[in-house]
């Protein structure tokens, strides 16, 4: 994000909290994209462009510098994707489902070049890996409890498991997000 004009993406921004951290950090050219349910939009808002207290030099944000969607974050990465944007960074706060297209059609919106954070797992084994280099380097970063992500988008496809072990994501995304593997 420390590049010029440099764009994000966060799957379920809540509070703003992750938005205002990436921003922080960014060149003002730097532009944020967030996408949550309709009623965390006045509550991010709020926190992002609210007074600055004391001691806090990173707000409040510019409102130019980010834009907060209502809906569904796997709708809004589709028709980003289809519009030919593509994000320098991605970041999901919500769990993604291993047995849907969440996890493609989440990094699909990714940069070649660019870097990914996101929750992968299901109730009970879930953990947040970091995935960059056109799905070449993926790391395991810590175990979470995360809720799940939800989208009619994404249903669940009957056989489908991404692995949760590093090295096998790492295989499954070179071939499924990165290769021919299937377009969402």
């Amino acid at each position: 994000l420390r590049r010029p004009g440099a764009t994000a993406f966060d799957l379920g921004f809540g509070s703003g909290v992750m938005m205002a951290m990436m921003l922080a950090v960014a060149p003002e050219s730097a532009h944020v994209w967030g996408a949550d349910l309709a009623d965390k939009v006045p509550v991010a808002t709020a926190n992002l462009v609210g007074d600055s207290p004391p001691g806090c030099p990173h707000l409040p944000i510019a409102p130019e510098r980010f834009t907060l969607l209502p809906g569904d974050g796997f709708e809004h990465l589709r028709a980003s994707t289809a519009s030919g944007r593509k994000y320098d960074v991605l970041y999901a706060g919500c769990s993604l489902d291993p047995r849907t297209d969440q996890l493609r059609l989440f990094l699909r919106a990714l940069k070649p070049d660019g870097a990914a954070v996101f929750n992968l797992g299901d109730h009970g084994d879930q953990a947040m890996f970091f995935v960059a280099d056109g799905g070449r380097k993926c790391e395991l970063l810590l175990p979470v409890r995360f809720m799940m992500a939800e989208s009619p988008l994404t249903p669940r496809i009957h056989g489908q498991q991404i692995p949760l072990q590093p090295r096998r994501l790492c295989e499954w995304i070179q071939k499924n997000v990165y290769e021919e593997g299937p377009q969402c």
